[in-house]
């Protein structure tokens, strides 16, 4: 905002510092476009003074470093009005030339939860003019990784977010919508996530042929004797998308004014992928799924009575639907819409829209997790199960069963076990060449 200056302080502090948690510290500070950097190009900084003991604090001076001017302090404060192209392009090149860089590098040294603080305090007007950002880091020693993992990069966010225990959810795949017996299993859901009744509900709910979902609100204290509860239920067997997700606001515009993406705590929903039918190959049928999700904010006994509880619904909806597969784990998994995007274990292993064809979810699992379960097809081709009962609890759940990994048991020699359950990116393609979109291939003409 302000005008141009010279010199700059920039201050690192918090238990990534104080718990040495985080090691190796560079510092990479560059102005604007790289085409255009007024700067030397990049400043590092590898040995970093130390601050006092109590709160050790890293503290680098450029005494010398001239500031540019504010996007603001140069265009002057944005006025209603047209602009023409020619002026949104200057306005953009110099948003760019005049912005300020940094980025604050490090190696883990430890595993758990940190935070880190960088300060940047200008020598001219520091009071006005310093800038604070504070960062949650949570350091993972080693990244499992899936047994049919892709080579590649572009996978360390969705292992990352794998290896996050952070939200509880289910996802079990269906043979089709049993209205009656989803709509019992949401309302004793809802009486988990929502003890208290306090909160409100953001409903979505997507119909055939709507581009955009209708978002509504409904109280959680009035969820199952409403009417409007009642009308959604309806919907089950004929909706495209169905969720409902739970925040802690008590009207809409509490959830619009919060940026209400980072506050659905909790929920549950339905993919009902009939009306993909059309999009899989001849004598194929959809797979429709549920979800259920709770982010307990680190109340371990809270989270430790919604998986017993969770256990059991999921166990009751395999039995009464005779369910294809299902699964529950702890991932930093943003739930989104239900079913309608892949699972992270998928994403992973290269596959992708698999959730819409039975013949698929019959044939490989859609991840791995501490607890599963697998409907009649996948049990028969598991076969042998010598080796699993010595690292899991085996449970009869209607025609199939439920894995329950021990205690004394690891992850990934349930995965090692389950193998022959698991695709890979290359049968995903295999799948798609024997006919996926076969309708819609012929229904073009091409």
């Amino acid at each position: 905002y302000g005008g141009s200056a010279q010199g700059l302080r920039i201050i690192i502090w918090g238990s990534a510092v104080s718990e040495e948690l985080v090691g190796d510290l560079k510092l990479q500070l560059f102005f604007g476009k790289e085409e255009r950097n007024q700067f030397t190009g990049i400043i590092e900084k590898e040995d970093l003074p130390q601050g006092s003991a109590k709160e050790p604090l890293l503290i680098i001076n450029y005494p010398k470093l001239k500031l540019p001017s504010g996007f603001v302090y140069v265009l002057g404060r944005s006025q209603p009005g047209f602009y023409y192209q020619e002026q949104i392009k200057d306005r953009i090149d110099t948003w760019f030339d005049n912005q300020l860089n940094l980025f604050v590098r490090g190696t883990m040294v430890g595993s758990g939860e940190t935070e880190l603080n960088v300060a940047l305090v200008p020598e001219v007007n520091p009071e006005a003019g310093k800038v604070l950002f504070q960062t949650k880091i949570m350091t993972i020693p080693k990244l499992r990784r899936p047994l049919k993992a892709l080579n590649s990069n572009s996978i360390y966010p969705q292992l990352r977010a794998l290896n996050q225990p952070h939200i509880l959810f289910a996802l079990v795949v269906l043979n089709k919508i049993t209205r009656d017996v989803i709509r019992e299993l949401f309302e004793e859901w809802h009486e988990v996530i929502a003890p208290d009744q306090k909160g409100l509900y953001e409903v979505s709910l997507t119909m055939p042929g709507e581009q955009v979902a209708k978002i509504k609100h409904l109280k959680a204290k009035r969820l199952a004797k409403s009417k409007q509860w009642q009308d959604y239920t309806w919907s089950f067997t004929s909706c495209v998308n169905f969720k409902m997700s739970l925040t802690n606001f008590s009207n809409p515009q509490e959830i619009f004014n919060s940026f209400y993406e980072m506050n659905h705590t909790s929920g549950f929903g339905l993919f009902n992928t009939s009306t993909y039918e059309q999009r899989l190959p001849l004598g194929d049928q959809t797979a429709p799924q549920v979800l259920f999700w709770l982010n307990a904010a680190n109340n371990k006994e809270w989270d430790q009575k919604a998986e017993r509880r969770l256990t059991l619904l999921v166990d009751r909806l395999m039995a009464e639907t005779n369910g294809i597969q299902g699964m529950m784990a702890r991932w930093a998994y943003p739930p989104g819409d239900p079913g309608s995007h892949n699972t992270i274990y998928e994403d992973i292993c290269g596959i992708h829209t698999s959730h819409i064809s039975q013949r698929w979810s019959r044939r490989f699992l859609r991840g791995i997790a501490e607890t599963l379960w697998l409907g009649k097809d996948l049990n028969q081709k598991l076969g042998e199960q010598t080796y699993l009962k010595r690292i899991a609890e085996i449970a009869l759940i209607g025609k199939g069963i439920r894995l329950s990994l021990k205690e004394t048991g690891k992850l990934d020699d349930l995965e090692q076990i389950l193998e022959p359950l698991l695709a890979n990116a290359e049968n995903w393609q295999e799948f798609i060449s024997e006919g996926y979109w076969h309708k819609e291939f012929y229904e073009s003409g091409d």
